[in-house]
């Protein structure tokens, strides 16, 4: 099945607006900024909150998070040792499980987390799902004030494709695999600063190309999601107090992107990549016990796209123990992902006979949304 999140029903299939991020590193695809929610890989045991921003967060997070951001925050190893074990059965063929063990390991606070998923979904509808995630986590105490965490997930399996049983949009099965490695080092100052930083790497395939023939053998590939796509990302954020009423942050960032798809860039040989780097600075002003001021802004680069900076200011205003008012003006800008400013998708007959574009870009669109 493919699943969605959306803001306000303001959505489609793949949501491209929406920045989602487990323990602070991005995990939305450079192919088309969606997110593959089967892919996530972390089981609802091993959450220990999940922190949502409802408006636009462009300014602090980046271009994708237009409409707003997740950010999924898992509970530390310690907090999972132990064994645990969930079964669950039900009708349409459902059947989940998730085993878990956690302990020490060496130096390391350790856990590890399996969990397989399956269902033949609702009739007449394409959306199946068999997939299975492994997740390894792990901290370390460097020193007193600093740690190094490290998370490893795997996933692999298959789900409905949204085929309609028609023959050029069959029922099919759509093949997914994610690897994904974190690690990222913090370190807390005697001032009650603190330092992060964070290196991600992430391989997704996505199997979903399907032959069909319009007549005799001769034949059309056709796909919907079908490509593999790499990040590497690396980030390093600074944050300090110079006063007791001030907070101050800034951080810089790079990423590196790289797709292949032989259905989506047939006019660059089956493969794009590209680097984009981003600069991030806020601060936080607090007059008062009730009374909080902040602005922030963020620029990012790409060497496909223009240069774009998204600031922000706001107030917050606790005028109750238990009630606040907020408001904030901004400006967010989205500059489309890797996959979207090369798209390039023929159809072209297994003869040489060329039909017609499904998908066609010019090249790079320096235009933001």
């Amino acid at each position: 099945a493919q699943y969605s999140v959306t803001r306000h029903g303001l959505s489609d299939q793949l949501e491209r607006r929406l920045e989602v991020l487990v323990n602070g590193n991005s995990v939305y695809q450079a192919t088309n900024a969606a997110v593959e929610w089967n892919l996530v890989g972390v089981a609802l045991e091993d959450i220990d909150r999940i922190e949502v921003v409802r408006s636009p967060n462009a300014p602090a997070l980046g271009s994708n998070a237009m409409f707003g951001s997740i950010n999924i925050i898992t509970r530390k190893p310690f907090e999972l040792a132990g064994g645990h074990l969930r079964g669950t059965g039900g009708s349409v063929d459902t059947a989940i499980g998730v085993a878990r063990i956690g302990g020490r390991l060496g130096p390391m606070d350790s856990v590890a987390t399996f969990q397989y998923r399956r269902n033949d979904g609702f009739d007449q509808i394409d959306d199946h799902t068999e997939i299975g995630n492994l997740r390894l986590q792990g901290d370390v105490d460097l020193t007193p004030t600093s740690t190094l965490d490290i998370e490893i997930m795997y996933s692999d399996g298959d789900t409905g494709a949204d085929g309609v049983g028609t023959p050029t949009n069959p029922f099919r099965d759509f093949k997914v695999r994610d690897s994904y490695q974190a690690v990222t080092w913090r370190e807390l100052s005697p001032d009650g600063g603190r330092y992060r930083l964070a290196f991600t790497h992430r391989v997704t395939k996505q199997d979903d190309s399907y032959r069909y023939y319009p007549y005799g053998d001769v034949y059309v590939t056709l796909g919907f999601l079908d490509a593999t796509s790499e990040r590497f990302d690396l980030e390093f954020e600074h944050e300090l107090k110079p006063m007791d009423d001030w907070r101050l942050l800034w951080g810089v960032g790079a990423r590196y992107d790289e797709i292949d798809s032989d259905l989506y860039f047939s006019r660059y040989d089956g493969e794009r990549s590209g680097w984009s780097g981003r600069v991030l600075a806020a601060a936080e002003w607090r007059p008062l016990e009730s009374l909080l001021l902040n602005a922030n802004a963020l620029t990012e680069f790409y060497d496909y796209a223009d240069t774009y900076t998204s600031p922000r200011l706001g107030v917050n205003w606790r005028f109750l123990p238990n009630q606040a008012l907020r408001a904030s003006v901004g400006r967010n800008y989205r500059v489309l992902p890797l996959g979207e400013q090369y798209s390039d998708f023929p159809v072209v007959l297994s003869d040489g006979t060329f039909v017609r574009y499904l998908v066609r870009s010019t090249g790079p669109r320096f235009a933001p949304e």
